[in-house]
């Protein structure tokens, strides 16, 4: 029902107006190294329009800010850190208008975009380095210049000092504030201030000590201890300038904050000093340069206290995972622990800082001397590159496992790809259970959370353990981190109680979602487990909010929205008892809140469906009261018949029963109008609400007792309804509005419009509207013939008979669920419901669902004194649960904030079921084997043309399991469901169509198979009420451009 659909959204458009100063304080900072993240144009090397292309992953992942390092016009000696001019962009990367579109698109999408700022040095091809050359003024003091020393009459340094390249080191220029002015006019948030400790040196330029290492070369970096050409105290004065330049220019713009990240490789005191100087992010290297894969918890937590205490009151931690010139996080701790390291990151208060590719469990390439192109490396030499090049991190993105993984068209790219590229890619971890991108989304969803932006914070080791907890108010998450090449159990009981499995790496037998028992607890070895404890609005959906959901609907790949009744209405029955059949309800909205919804649709290339209500109007709608008149002609709109006077009294004129109770008297047949205004608005059909109950007898006769014991004699069931419903008039009306709709799309030169009809009937009535021109006569089986009890054959036969009788050019239909019926998860539970909504997608034809099946939504259980759905109230305290359809139409579960984020109000029309602190779309968005991904990877399935034109075959392969099988060309789909409560082995042979080359799609239940392994010969177990899709291998890629 339409108030179940819908979202309130008032409020967003007074926070998008207001300045956020602390908009940074507890973000995810993408770091993207651009020659390989994306290349547009197939010369290998990534750039601008590429990074513009994938900026959806980023706000995916949970990320808030992206920082690009340099961009800028350059040789590329240092691939982009030589630079040759600071406000422009290097013709590699493309030029400033698509840097202009880059910050276009990540405004909405509400992306901070931070740039790489680069004040220590510049390249040799700048026109200030050639005028400084040239002793022009002013720029002969952008740059330090020494006299050389003549050493036996050869010219030498004049000091000992070493570039970090190997060689010496001269450079710098103090005018910078017209670079960060120019960028941040661009829409820039922040910088990124790279080797910000190197920009001063000491004036008396004195040598730097040697640091006596026996195991580097006299001219290598390391050689020397740099105290004269690094953390030098102007450095902290020229940060603070740039603050206040930063800060001027937010204030005249009224725009947030800019960001400032300062990069310093030095002691924990010098860097804790950049925040009293201004930066926001002066980066913690902790996980880079001080811990390591044979780090304790004791480690850990010494190091985290250490920062957390430190940090000045009112900035925030910042904890870096990896950047590009460190080996990936993947390398340095393996790629199980990596996983705990970026789960730390997100569970500790404060900012994280992540480098492109680690989502995925990106690692190093290994790298010969000739491969190598970085500097560093280069200068190194053949036995020393592999020491300094930073190449093995810097591989371009694994995207998929197409021509180089994805990033490029061209075969060659500026950097060799990785070569396990085929397996480990974002489109294969999207799909797979078990993998880094669904950990690192599950762990930025409760980032987001309350209770870690505002929570307390502690940190302690327990028997081994690294616990962090935090907490606010009754909302407590736990993380436990087993850093220990062994498992480690605890007692439980230690822990506070109602804790739910949020997040698990590694190889544990704890699952998402269940609860944490009182006795022991075993983290198994390198893995960690996450737990919680959870401690406009006016109530009602409306249009507005359905609007800002569309993207929803996309997203779960539907191609047309249904809604319940909008029209203006008393909303006795809450929206179908209608007084204008033309204007919308103002609880939901207006005509104007229509149109922008329509509108915004057809942009997603969503069809808008209305429900059409033809049967009976409200007793407030203006036709029925000027029939009540007898003004003409609405006076033959209702159908008025006498009552018949018993013992001296009124009574109906014959037995006919409304479904709500009671009498029923409407219908008028004036409806094209209706249509045709709907049709103008850019409605693309409708869905007909109980089309069987159009016409009645024309001699009124009474209709027999249905003989059914335990109903009241009132009761819509304690008759047989032979006079009242599926009279041959209606399928006479239903194709005048075929035809009525066909010349408006014709004339309009527009899609045909979509006809539903809704008859709760016969197979044999059923099949008749297809007839009669509609689309989708609803399929009720589902809903009304099986259940969870039903066998194999009971789906075969239904099956085979829909797809037997529906006529020539027609297609099939299956409703899963919808707001008149308990829901699919309720009916059947949830592993079985996950079966049936497989089931309906792999089928020919069109699935319907109900808003909430796509996340496992439940009934929620009403007493008599909540019941507000009319059937319900009417049918009485002993039998209002056997008629109120309130169960199935609670508010849809968004998160678990107020009301599910349904609404802002606390009190909603219906309450919300008590279970969405767990059962809600954005938890699910962000982990893995829940409703929300099995149902996306089955309507990927659908789309596909093995589906969509494929022959059908279904067999029971054993009286216990469904087989149905697709095939078109080489293409296979086949599917085991399981209808028994406990596992089902088979032979493979016996029932798989070898010799095709089969792999695991989809698995259902609880089962040892996981997606994209191939299918041996030998025995298949099918879970407990569960069921495994194969598919041939091509059918496990969504390269397919309709997907």
């Amino acid at each position: 029902m339409f108030r179940l659909t819908l979202v309130t959204c008032c409020l967003f458009v007074a926070w998008a107006a207001a300045v956020n100063v602390n908009w940074y304080k507890n973000i995810i900072v993408y770091q993207i190294y651009p020659r390989s993240f994306k290349d547009s144009n197939g010369d290998g090397i990534g750039d601008l329009k590429g990074i513009t292309s994938k900026l959806e992953h980023i706000a995916d992942i949970g990320a808030k800010a992206l920082w690009l390092s340099p961009i800028y016009t350059s040789p590329q000696v240092d691939f982009g850190y030589d630079i040759a001019n600071f406000t422009d962009v290097d013709p590699s990367y493309g030029t400033l208008a698509d840097f202009d579109q880059l910050v276009a698109k990540a405004r909405k999408l509400k992306l901070k975009v931070i740039l790489d700022f680069v004040p220590n040095h510049s390249s040799h091809e700048h026109p200030w380095f050639k005028k400084s050359i040239q002793r022009i003024k002013p720029y002969d003091q952008y740059y330090v210049w020494r006299d050389a020393k003549i050493v036996n009459g050869k010219r030498q340094p004049p000091n000992n000092w070493l570039s970090n390249f190997g060689g010496s080191a001269w450079e710098w220029n103090d005018e910078m504030k017209n670079v960060f002015t120019f960028w941040m006019n661009r829409g820039v948030d922040g910088f990124r201030v790279d080797a910000i400790n190197f920009m001063f040196e000491d004036a008396k330029f004195r040598d730097e000590p040697d640091s006596n290492r026996t195991d580097v070369p006299k001219d290598d970096y390391d050689s020397l201890n740099h105290i004269y050409t690094v953390d030098q105290n102007d450095t902290y004065d020229v940060v603070s300038s740039w603050r206040k330049l930063m800060d001027e220019h937010s204030n005249r713009t009224k725009s947030d904050p800019r960001m400032i990240l300062t990069e310093a490789y030095t002691n924990h005191e010098n860097t804790i000093r950049y925040y009293h100087a201004g930066s926001n992010v002066p980066f913690n290297f902790m996980f880079i340069n001080k811990l390591t894969n044979e780090s304790t918890a004791e480690d850990f937590k010494e190091l985290i206290e250490k920062w957390v205490k430190t940090v000045p009151k009112g900035s925030v931690p910042n904890w870096v995972v990896g950047n590009h010139d460190n080996h990936r996080v993947g390398s340095r701790f393996g790629v199980q622990r990596a996983q705990q390291i970026i789960q730390l990151s997100m569970v500790l208060p404060g900012i994280s800082v992540v480098y492109n590719g680690d989502e995925i469990g990106m690692v190093d390439r290994n790298f010969t001397y000739a491969e190598t192109v970085d500097p560093a490396g280069c200068n190194a030499g053949p036995t020393r590159y592999f020491l300094k090049s930073r190449d093995p991190e810097r591989t371009p993105y694994q995207w998929n496992n197409s021509t180089s993984a994805g990033f490029s068209t061209s075969p060659k790219t500026w950097l060799p790809v990785h070569p396990n590229y085929q397996t480990l890619n974002l489109e294969a971890e999207k799909k797979m259970y078990y993998s880094p991108y669904w950990q690192f989304k599950t762990a930025a969803s409760i980032k987001r959370q309350p209770v870690i932006v505002r929570g307390s914070f502690k940190v302690n080791v327990y028997d081994k353990l690294l616990t962090i907890t935090r907490t606010l108010g009754n909302d407590v998450v736990v993380s436990l981190f087993n850093f220990a090449d062994e498992s480690v159990t605890v007692d439980a009981g230690a822990l506070p109680s109602n804790l739910v499995v949020h997040t698990v790496t590694g190889d544990s037998e704890f699952r998402r979602g269940t609860f944490v028992s009182t006795d022991s607890l075993t983290i198994p070895k390198s893995s960690s487990v996450m737990s919680f404890k959870d401690s406009n609005g006016d109530g009602i959906g409306d249009l507005k909010g359905v609007t800002s959901k569309l993207e929803h609907v996309v997203g779960i790949g539907a191609k047309a929205i249904w809604l319940s009744s909008i029209y203006k209405s008393p909303q006795v029955d809450f929206g179908y008892d209608i007084s204008n059949f033309t204007d919308v309800d103002p609880s939901y909205g207006t005509l104007a809140d229509f149109d922008q919804l329509v509108a915004k649709a057809k942009k997603l290339k969503l069809k808008v469906i209305m429900d059409f209500v033809p049967n009976h109007s409200s007793n407030q709608h203006p036709w029925f009261q000027k029939s009540v008149r007898k003004v003409k002609p609405y006076d033959g709109y209702y159908i008025w018949q006498n009552g018949k006077i018993v013992n001296g009294k009124r009574q109906p004129p014959n037995n006919w029963l409304s479904n709500f109770g009671g009498s029923a008297w409407q219908w008028n047949d004036e409806m094209k109008n209706v249509l045709t205004f709907w049709m103008n608005r850019g409605v693309d059909g409708f869905r007909i609400a109980a089309i069987n109950f159009m016409f009645e007898d024309a001699k009124f006769r009474d209709e027999p007792r249905s003989n059914k014991t335990g109903i009241p004699k009132d009761d819509y069931d304690s008759l047989v309804h032979i006079y009242t419903k599926d009279q041959n008039e209606t399928y006479v009306t239903l194709k005048s509005w075929r035809k009525l709709m066909d010349e408006h799309s014709n004339r309009t030169k527009s899609d045909p419009k979509l006809i539903l009809t809704e008859a709760y009937t016969t197979h044999d009535l059923t099949i008749k509207y297809y007839n009669a021109g509609s689309n989708v006569p609803f399929n009720f089986m589902f809903v009304n013939q099986l259940h969870n009890k039903s066998k194999p054959a009971d789906y075969k036969t239904l099956i085979d008979k829909w797809v037997r009788t529906a006529p020539k050019g027609s297609v099939p239909n299956w409703v899963v669920g919808n707001h008149d019926n308990h829901r699919v998860a309720t009916r059947f539970g949830h592993v079985r419901a996950d079966d049936v909504m497989l089931m309906s997608m792999i089928m020919p034809g069109i699935s319907v669902i109900y808003n909430g099946d796509e996340i496992g939504m439940v009934d929620r259980k009403f007493t008599y004194a909540e019941t507000v759905d009319p059937a319900g109230c009417s049918a009485g305290r002993n039998r209002y649960h056997l008629k109120s359809r309130d169960p199935a139409r609670t508010p849809y579960q968004w998160n678990n904030s107020t009301s599910a984020g349904f609404s802002t109000k606390a009190k909603t029309w219906l309450p919300v079921n008590s279970n969405y602190k767990t059962v809600n779309l954005e938890a699910q968005r962000d982990i893995y084997i829940t409703q929300y991904e099995k149902f996306k990877k089955s309507v990927m399935v659908k789309k596909r043309a093995v589906v969509a034109h494929g022959s059908l075959n279904i067999t029971v392969c054993d009286s216990r399991v469904l087989c149905v099988m697709r095939a078109y060309g080489r293409d296979r789909i086949f599917v085991l469901f399981g209808f028994i409560d406990v596992p089902v082995t088979l032979d493979a042979e016996t029932v798989l169509p070898f010799p095709f080359d089969l792999v695991v799609h989809t698995v259902i239940g609880d089962s040892d198979l996981r997606p994209g392994t191939f299918v041996s010969s030998g025995s298949i177990t099918i879970p407990a009420s569960g069921a495994i899709m194969f598919a041939t291998p091509n059918l496990l890629s969504s390269n397919d451009e309709n997907l």
